[in-house]
């Protein structure tokens, strides 16, 4: 690509400006203030745009004076076509406009691009563009950046194909992603994943643990629970008798004095039958007795349940396992290969796709080499007998210049010839002067003899001086008259010699005349330059192949090839990618197969405790019922049977109790009061009142704060013990989704830290081709910039070295040493060394421009000439030089190198 034209509409402080390039050397003068550097960020600008850091300034300072728009075109020329860059920048990114007409076609090609303008005809971005082929005033040095394109370039150009990410892209973006799976610090995804499991292992155990210590809490809870309730049914009833306890104690006072020994009697009867239910054989049913039966039988049952959930548990996981092992047998396969084969396929298959790199390089080389032959052969049998030519080229071009030479030679010699001509017309003949001369001479003689005037005299003398002076010019006219002729007649055999020799060669190149010849020597120039240029190439390529080395490689290619594709069949696969997968999946049916196992194990091995625990407390409970005789007795119905005992344990208690109090207190309100009185005034009480079993309202108040007491105790207990069992699982999770959680961390970390080892097996291998690659250009760049820095500097320094920050390295006679210690004036010229190396690098055969904004300012006079005679001897493309000097006018007029001038 180079600039043909740049249009100014509006830009800065420049309106209405028209510049127009060339290819070659352009030398833009303008004064400080004239607006080069606005010319110059115009350029850049319409290629790249306005970048989002620092675009505001940019705007502000370059927004026209007169409160238009920037505006502007750029005419450039890309492969043979002309293209239109028109762009507006308003005050912000949406009031900018672009367009790219293809001035051929007329089409606006914007939307094809799909990148910024200058990126798409250049192939590089703006920062690269920045650091070569823009080199500003005072900023020749280059410097590193984050986003670095050059580098990726250059690798590009000798190792990575076009457009494929570089090793050390690849090494960086590898580097980040196994930083995001670990690191020192433990904050990688399989560090957190690792403190995740340890975390869930931790749950599990503790899950466990309180699990086993609530079986015993929540028994006592239950029976706590039975105890309170009867309690509060208790107190409520005594709250009851208590609001009516005096009618009803005067009442049953006098009932119980009436019915005493009827009731008496009626109580003995009933506690005589309860008594042969409770009294088996020679042993007696006792609360306490009933209670520990009854506890041995809940335990039993609780058991007898965690047991059906156990092995309701063990069915599921059965089936689940049933299930695994039909999904298992498709990858048996896998079974009989090595631990780890996973990586083992990764790293083979990494080495065998960077031999298969290596040997499609080999065959794209073979074909580029190829390739450059056939454009060879093409050129020559389009050239056909003008190759005939080839050693004459140097000669004829000589001849050209001699012939060339001879005719504007010849042209000014007839051009002389004619005006001697005119001027011997107008000044006649030399016969005339010497009669003027003899008259001027007579009239002396006479005067001076005869007339004596003074007058008279002075006239002869001047006609007489007049006509020698006037002889003699015509005399040399005439000797230069006849120098002429002798000139022009040599002139003319030059000619007939070089038209001779002209058509020798229009013979033996079979061109038809002179004209012919000339162009068929331009186009045999151009032929040696492009054959020179491919055979430079084809070396280039040739060594590439040598340094590859494939045959060694081959052997090593086919080898791999055949395993994997081993590997790939009995695996059942299509391709090594889908033989990853199923290793994945016979590695997580693998591992869900062995953790079901252990799970059914542990599960089996509980159920084993709970039974052997559950036949302990059957023994137990067998033990007590032969105690109390109750051996025959249904234990499905014991539970009915223990609650129908302790019901008449208590009926006795109560029919004891009351035998007893009605005893005492119908001796105590009988006293010594007439019978037949107390019938009397007991017709004159109510029926309407309840029955109660105390007698006195004390008796209530003191029973009430007993029950009260004992309700407060049973209160706090269950309290303990619901606080108990809620502390031991508070904030704990069900065990099934603890172990699934477990299960599923387990899975993540192990394919993490597969994915781990394969990023340092691919790190591993990028590495050492990105250390090949530096070896490769390292040393070709290096010996390009030393190259040009010689000729910059007259072969005052040694070897030159890049580093990797952009920094040179120096040799002097004596030792090496960093640019930093070089003179400002030499810095620039070694920096200057390093654009133009790495344009010719990265640029190739491409045209591109390169704008010099007074670059040579810190030079001297001889290096501002060096550099000068360089940038025209290096034939770019097109460069573009602003300066507000004379002296690099003066120095390319001084050396004769073609150069356009435009003045501002």
């Amino acid at each position: 690509m180079i600039i043909k034209e740049i249009k100014i509409k509006a830009f800065g402080g420049l309106k209405d400006k028209v510049i127009s390039l060339k290819s070659g050397m352009n030398l833009i003068y303008g004064e400080n203030e004239k607006g080069k550097s606005t010319i110059e960020n115009f350029i850049k600008l319409w290629l790249y745009g306005v970048p989002s850091k620092g675009g505001r300034d940019l705007r502000k300072k370059y927004s026209p004076f007169s409160g238009e728009v920037m505006a502007g075109e750029l005419i450039i020329e890309h492969d043979n076509r002309e293209y239109e860059i028109r762009r507006t920048f308003g005050k912000t990114k949406r009031g900018d406009t672009l367009e790219v007409i293809d001035l051929l076609s007329g089409e606006d090609i914007k939307n094809k691009m799909q990148k910024e303008v200058g990126e798409f005809f250049l192939g590089v971005n703006e920062r690269t563009f920045s650091k070569t082929l823009f080199i500003p005033q005072l900023g020749v040095e280059v410097k590193k950046e984050k986003d670095e394109e050059i580098k990726d370039k250059l690798q590009e150009i000798f190792g990575s194909g076009t457009g494929e990410v570089s090793a050390s892209t690849g090494i960086e973006n590898l580097s980040k992603k196994r930083k995001e799976l670990k690191t020192t610090r433990g904050t990688g995804e399989i560090d957190k994943l690792n403190l995740a499991l340890d975390s869930l292992q931790r749950e599990k155990a503790e899950i466990y643990k309180a699990i086993d210590l609530n079986l015993d809490n929540e028994s006592l809870l239950l029976k706590e629970k039975k105890e309170n309730k009867a309690l509060k049914e208790e107190i409520e009833k005594l709250e009851i008798y208590k609001k009516y306890i005096k009618k009803i104690n005067l009442k049953k006072e006098y009932e119980d004095i009436f019915k005493y020994l009827k009731r008496g009697e009626e109580i003995k009867k009933e506690e005589e039958l309860l008594n042969k239910d409770l009294v088996i054989g020679e042993f007696t049913l006792d609360t306490d007795y009933l209670d520990n039966v009854e506890k041995i039988y809940d335990n039993y049952n609780i058991l007898k349940e965690k047991i059906s959930e156990k092995e309701e548990h063990i069915r599921v996981l059965k089936e689940e396992l049933e299930e695994e092992i039909k999904n298992f047998k498709e990858y048996e396969f896998f079974n009989s290969l090595d631990l780890g084969i996973k990586e083992k396929l990764i790293k083979l298959n990494a080495e065998q796709e960077a031999l298969k790199d290596k040997k499609d390089r080999y065959d794209k080389l073979l074909e580029s080499i190829n390739k450059e032959e056939e454009k060879i052969h093409v050129k020559e049998r389009f050239l056909g007998d003008v190759l005939n030519l080839k050693p004459h080229v140097e000669e004829i071009k000589e001849l050209l210049k001699e012939y060339e030479h001879n005719l504007i030679s010849l042209k000014k010699e007839y051009e002389k010839e004619e005006g001697l001509k005119d001027n011997k017309n107008k000044s006649g003949n030399s016969k005339i002067y010497i009669i003027s001369a003899i008259v001027g001479l007579l009239g002396l003689g006479v005067n001076t003899f005869i007339g004596k005037n003074l007058i008279v005299y002075i006239v002869f003398l001047i006609i007489l001086i007049a006509s020698i002076v006037l002889y003699f010019m015509s005399s040399k006219k005439d000797n230069i008259e006849e120098n002429s002729k002798d000139e022009i007649k040599e002139l003319k055999e030059n000619i007939d010699f070089i038209e001779n020799k002209f058509n020798e060669f229009i013979k033996i190149s079979n061109v038809k005349n002179k004209e012919n010849l000339i162009r068929s020597i331009k186009l045999l120039e151009d032929f040696i330059q492009f054959e020179n240029k491919s055979n430079f190439v084809i070396e280039e390529r040739l060594n590439l192949i040598e340094e590859l080395n494939i045959e060694n490689e081959r052997d090593r290619y086919n080898q791999n090839e055949k395993i994997l594709d081993s590997v790939i069949k009995m695996s059942g696969s299509n391709n090594i990618d889908e033989v990853y997968i199923k290793i994945d999946k016979y590695e997580k049916i693998r591992l869900l197969k062995e953790t079901l196992k252990q799970k059914k194990s542990l599960l089996e091995s509980e159920i084993e405790n709970i039974k052997n625990e559950k036949e302990n407390l059957k023994e137990e409970l067998l033990l007590q019922l032969k105690k109390g005789n109750l051996e025959n007795i249904d234990i499905s119905n014991l539970k009915n049977y223990i609650e129908e005992m302790k019901n008449k344990l208590l009926k006795k208690r109560e029919l004891e109790s009351a035998l007893e109090n009605i005893q005492e207190t119908y001796n105590t309100l009988l006293k010594d009061r007439n019978i037949e009185d107390i019938k009397e005034e007991f017709s004159k009480i109510g029926d309407n009142f309840e029955e109660s079993n105390y007698k006195k309202e004390e008796d209530i108040e003191v029973e009430l704060k007993n029950k009260s007491n004992k309700l407060i105790e049973s209160e706090k207990k269950i309290k303990f013990l619901e606080g108990e069992i809620k502390l031991s699982l508070a904030g704990k999770r069900d065990i099934n989704v603890v172990e699934e959680e477990i299960l599923e961390v387990t899975e993540k970390i192990e394919k993490l830290d597969k994915t781990y080892k394969a990023i340092n097996i691919a790190i591993e291998v990028l590495e050492n081709a990105d250390r090949k690659i530096k070896e490769k250009f390292g040393p070709t760049l290096n010996e390009n910039i030393k190259e040009i820095f010689s000729k910059l500097t007259d072969n005052k320094y040694g070897d030159v070295i890049l580093k990797e920050d952009y920094d040179l390295l120096v040799r002097d006679e004596e030792s090496l040493f960093s640019s930093e210690y070089l003179s400002n004036g030499s810095r620039d010229q070694l920096y200057l060394s390093l654009r133009l190396a790495l344009i010719k690098f990265l640029f190739k055969d491409k045209e591109v421009p390169i704008v010099f904004d007074e670059v040579f300012l810190q030079y001297d006079d001889i290096r501002r000439e060096r550099g000068i005679k360089l940038i025209s001897e290096e034939n770019l493309a097109q460069t573009i030089i602003f300066t507000c000097q004379r002296i690099e006018e003066d120095i390319i007029d001084k050396n004769n190198i073609k150069c356009k001038k435009i003045y501002i």
